[in-house]
């Protein structure tokens, strides 16, 4: 199968060859390609109202959402420790939260150097 639908193509397809100008540039197993190359996952935390000391959150990447209470922080599977600690320091409890891995796109667009 050729696409260009890449959710089509992670839902469909056991094994993946990412092509950019004609280069091979990944093939792999579909789930490992994800694995391997992409290992950033996001923390989506969902607060009453945000905490006053995000600053002990300043090592991750992350960033506060203008119209809700919401931090979402970047970090990587070596991190989930250090990461589940500091949200408990936080001076607010989270009152729900969301976990988003990277997609084959993600992975495709860091292939092609693309942001």
């Amino acid at each position: 199968m050729t696409t260009h639908n890449l959710k089509e193509a992670e839902e469909i397809c056991d094994r993946i060859c990412i092509i950019n100008h004609g280069k091979v540039l990944a093939l792999d197993e579909t789930k490992n390609l994800v694995k391997r190359l992409g290992d950033t996952k996001s923390l989506e935390l969902q607060f009453q109202q945000l905490p006053k000391n995000l600053d002990i959150l300043n090592h991750f990447q992350f960033k506060t959402h203008p119209d809700a209470p919401e931090i979402t922080i970047n970090y990587n599977s070596q991190q989930i420790s250090e990461l589940l600690t500091l949200v408990n320091a936080l001076d607010q409890k989270a009152l729900d939260m969301k976990i988003k891995e990277d997609s084959l796109e993600d992975v495709f667009k860091h292939l092609i150097g693309v942001a």
